[in-house]
This record gives C-alpha cells, structure tokens and sequence, in this order.
C-alpha cells in the first residue's frame, strides 16, 4: 500500500467527504452523478484505489423547443 503524504491526505480528504452529507451532495452534483455512485467513488479513495478520470457527462440538448413525452411533442401552439 502507498503511504506517501499524498495518498494519506487523500484518504483523510475521501473520509472527510464520506463523513458529511453535504459535502457528499456538493461533490454528486460537481461530478454530475447520483450520491450512491459518488459514494462508491469516494470510498475507493479512501480504500486506496485510485479513480480514473472518466469523461464527463454532457447534458443532452433538444433540437428543437419541444419536449418529448411519452412518444408526444408538447410546447408548440397547435
């Protein structure tokens, strides 16, 4: 197991994050990812597995101004 100040910081900083819910919710929304995955993340972290940068989320953009439900546009005067 690595020791180095680097990585105990780290697990001192995923310990820090796991022991508070709001930070846990600040960082699921930085990461754009639920709180459950987030967890898992940091827990990780904490067990010394370092994460690998995963590409972030891109939001999903509509073509149009419509909004799809259920197989039905909505939003346009009809």
């Amino acid at each position: 197991m690595d020791d180095s100040y680097e990585a105990v910081e780290r697990r001192k900083w995923a310990s820090t994050i796991l022991d508070c819910p709001e930070l846990l919710m600040m960082h699921a929304q930085a990461r754009q990812d639920t709180i459950p995955s987030t967890r898992l993340h940091f827990t990780k972290l904490l067990c010394g597995y370092d994460d690998v940068p995963r590409k972030t989320r891109k939001p999903k953009t509509r073509k149009s101004g419509k909004v799809e439900k259920g197989g039905v546009e909505w939003g346009g005067a009809e």
